[in-house]
């Protein structure tokens, strides 16, 4: 499938996201010299206006991410909201803290984290994240939520 786009890069703290936006942002890719961004010193990317933005939040030894982006990607897609996806790897157990990450893969629209309830949460750490939803315990959160968290009740 091919989409018009435009290819920006953003720097967001501690590396450089390639994103493709136009009307709407299908994908992004981490550009380091490592090739894995360090948020030791992340601090949460600024509005970007009319644009949604949906961060991933996630560690290395959690896999659950890379099952979730493609998913991720066809919601947006069918959202049909103008948005830019940013991926952000947590490193250590200081930066879950004050990242506020309650697990791997976490995703936040606009700064909130999708999951119901989540706001009342503390513990925060490098883990995989489980997800309570209605078709049981998944590590990826349910769909209604991002399209609630959109402003779309889908």
């Amino acid at each position: 499938m091919a989409y018009t786009s435009k290819l920006h890069k953003l720097p967001v703290a501690g590396f450089v996201s390639l994103c493709f936006t136009g009307l709407m942002a299908f994908g992004c890719t981490q550009a380091a010299a490592s090739g894995k961004p360090d948020t030791s010193n992340a601090q949460t990317p600024p509005d970007t206006g009319d644009v949604a933005l949906v961060e991933v939040l996630y560690f290395d030894d959690c896999p659950n991410h890379e099952a979730l982006l493609p998913r991720l990607h066809e919601l947006l897609e069918r959202a049909g909201i103008p948005s830019r996806v940013e991926l952000r790897r947590i490193a250590d157990d200081e930066s879950a803290q004050r990242e506020q990450f309650l697990g791997s893969p976490t995703v936040r629209v606009s700064g909130r984290d999708i999951e119901p309830g989540a706001e009342n949460r503390d513990d925060y750490g490098l883990k995989c994240r489980i997800y309570a939803t209605s078709e049981g315990r998944r590590g990826v959160p349910a769909d209604e939520w991002l399209f609630a968290a959109l402003g779309q009740g889908k």
